[in-house]
């Protein structure tokens, strides 16, 4: 099966993702949702080096309300405002701003134009810029993109719901504290969505 590029997709992901926080902490975040072109299956080349996911996450609020993805009582904490959900060539997906900088935002994207989950992220890792592994709330996860924009404010970080699917947390900061070290705004937007879909 065709699968969708972390290239393109790191970009879709990358080029508009979080933008963090001044002061409080607060966030908020957009992906450009730019559509990847199909690449090999993994399969092709033999087993995929991506971790299982023990616990499947419930992803009813991903794919049919993604802005539902963060409670209102932890967007209000995070400090982001405006949720804006679309449904774009990759999957459908919500956007948030920050309440002290609308220039920042975090989107989450259930991207299921890809049905390996971690496996299609973990197939582009030859192409990838950056590639750091992590654990967010007990789910398998990487940060991970084709152009390293970290140092202008973008991080973009995936997290394994299922085994099928992946879903991009990023992060585009424009102004404040966090513009040079976006990485922990998406880490706590990730953290906070995995803490919320297992209710």
């Amino acid at each position: 099966m065709a699968r969708t590029l972390l290239g393109a997709l790191g970009l879709a992901a990358s080029a508009a993702l979080l933008a963090a926080c001044s002061g409080g902490g607060e966030v908020a975040g957009t992906p450009n949702t730019t559509s990847a072109p199909p690449a090999q299956s993994s399969s092709a080349t033999g087993p995929s080096e991506a971790p299982r996911v023990s616990t499947p996450l419930p992803t009813d609020a991903l794919l049919n309300r993604p802005c539902d993805a963060l409670s209102a009582a932890q967007t209000t904490e995070i400090g982001m405002v405006d949720p804006q959900s679309s449904q774009t060539a990759t999957g459908p997906q919500c956007r948030w701003r920050s309440a002290s900088d609308r220039n920042n935002t975090i989107t989450i994207q259930a991207v299921t134009a890809n049905k390996g989950g971690l496996d299609d992220i973990y197939f582009t890792k030859p192409q990838s810029a950056y590639f750091e592994p992590v654990q967010i709330g007990g789910q398998p996860a990487v940060y991970t993109s084709n152009l390293d924009a970290r140092p202008s404010g973008t991080c973009v970080l995936w997290v394994g719901a299922t085994d099928q699917l992946a879903v991009s947390v990023g992060a585009q900061i424009s102004f404040g504290q966090n513009k040079t070290n976006p990485c922990p705004v998406a880490q706590r937007a990730a953290t906070a969505m995995v803490e919320n879909l297992r209710g």
